[in-house]
């Protein structure tokens, strides 16, 4: 396996579930660091993760905990965490509970074959609350992103994603909220890169429960994907 396994958790008012996923990660056998990435939380989540990290050491894990000052996204974050990160391999994970610190094990595995593995939300197993159009439109976006760049994905907009830090040499990110997705998907793409999938469990939640994306973050991925393959 290729050392160390770094994981990116970014973070956004997520008091609720961010102790249990780092708890859940920090049991995890195959990660040797994690870096949780405040993006300018309102509520306690700086406070929990920071309490957290003081657990870690029992685990034999390295914690790092980064606040940013202000708000700025999902894809500002992960950029935060990615910039401390010269070699091995990286697990990028949200910080609610929709994801599963289980499944490392199997996208890992995949990442010994290659050099970038995507989850697959479809072919796992599913719980919890799914939006059937949002569903829908990851899925043609996903289409539409295969037949212009030569990939074969089901899951574009899948949350647990890992890579070799290697895949991202000589990149720079731009993208500051959910269309990280999307850049790295075309990022890769663009350095000859074929990107594996496996399938993971997914525990779906609603708008009410903290949901951020929304069906409109679809619609800004379709356009960002055409005008990466058409005009930039």
């Amino acid at each position: 396996m290729l050392k160390p396994v770094t994981v990116i958790v970014p973070v956004y008012n997520e008091e609720k579930t961010l102790g249990e996923i780092l708890e859940r990660i920090f049991i995890s056998n195959e990660v040797d660091k994690i870096e949780i990435v405040d993006d300018g939380s309102t509520d306690n989540s700086l406070k929990i993760a920071k309490g957290m990290s003081k657990k870690a050491a029992k685990y034999g894990k390295e914690v790092v905990v980064i606040h940013k000052n202000k708000n700025e996204g999902k894809g500002a974050a992960l950029q935060r965490g990615l910039s401390t990160i010269k070699k091995g391999a990286v697990i990028s994970q949200y910080a609610d509970l929709e994801y599963f610190p289980e499944d490392y094990p199997k996208l890992l595995s995949a990442l010994a074959q290659g050099e970038v593995v995507f989850g697959n939300r479809f072919a796992g197993r599913n719980e919890g609350h799914r939006y059937i159009l949002a569903d829908l439109g990851n899925r043609f976006v996903s289409f539409v992103f295969d037949l212009l760049f030569s990939q074969k994905i089901h899951d574009i907009n899948v949350g647990l994603k890992a890579f070799k830090i290697s895949a991202l040499k000589n990149t720079k990110l731009k993208e500051k909220g959910f269309l990280i997705e999307e850049e790295l998907s075309v990022t890769f793409a663009n350095k000859g890169i074929k990107i594996l999938e496996v399938p993971i469990r997914y525990k779906g939640r609603t708008f009410e429960q903290g949901k951020k994306i929304k069906m409109k973050d679809g619609i800004k991925g379709l356009v960002y994907i055409l005008k990466r393959r058409f005009i930039a």
